[in-house]
């Protein structure tokens, strides 16, 4: 397995380092769409409800003189998948007025049931949640470059450092 892989799947921080490594992946990426974008990262076990936010990672588009527009919400799970968890990132995209949602699975579904209830609910909403498995995040980091792939490593350290902090 890949280092970062192995990072990820031996998380005793109760999900904090897929939520860092995510926002990293996603602070990377963005970097190289140039300047303009934020990316907000909650710690993965603070409810949303309660953090204000449309998920655990925000990706924000900086407009200068305005409020920064929210142009994308990531739900970071990091324990089995059931179906009301794809019910509530519908409705939390629904809420922040996105039409795309992405949903990070950590540990995939809890049963083969669950699984295709959460399946049949996508197919079923307006929304456009996409599901992503950690190789198919990480598989965005062959797109940054060595340069790239340093500044996610740096980044990922300041995001647990923030969400510890924000925990503690």
């Amino acid at each position: 397995k890949p280092v970062v892989t192995r990072f990820m799947s031996t998380d005793g921080g109760g999900g904090e380092r897929l939520a860092a490594v995510s926002a990293g992946v996603y602070r990377t990426y963005y970097a190289q769409a140039g300047d303009g974008w934020k990316i907000d990262a909650k710690h993965a076990n603070v409810p949303d409800e309660c953090s204000k936010s449309a998920g655990d990672v925000e990706v924000f588009r900086e407009l200068k003189g305005r409020e920064n527009e929210l142009g994308r919400a990531v739900e970071v799970k990091n324990k089995p998948v059931e179906r009301s968890d794809i019910q509530d990132s519908i409705t939390k995209a629904k809420q922040a007025g996105l039409g795309e949602y992405l949903f990070v699975i950590g540990d995939g579904w809890q049963s083969e049931t669950e699984k295709q209830n959460g399946l049949n609910e996508i197919k079923s909403t307006s929304v456009e949640l996409i599901i992503i498995y950690p190789e198919e995040l990480l598989s965005m980091l062959k797109f940054v470059g060595e340069a790239g792939r340093i500044e996610f490593t740096r980044v990922v350290g300041e995001y647990l450092n923030d969400m510890r902090a924000t925990s503690a």
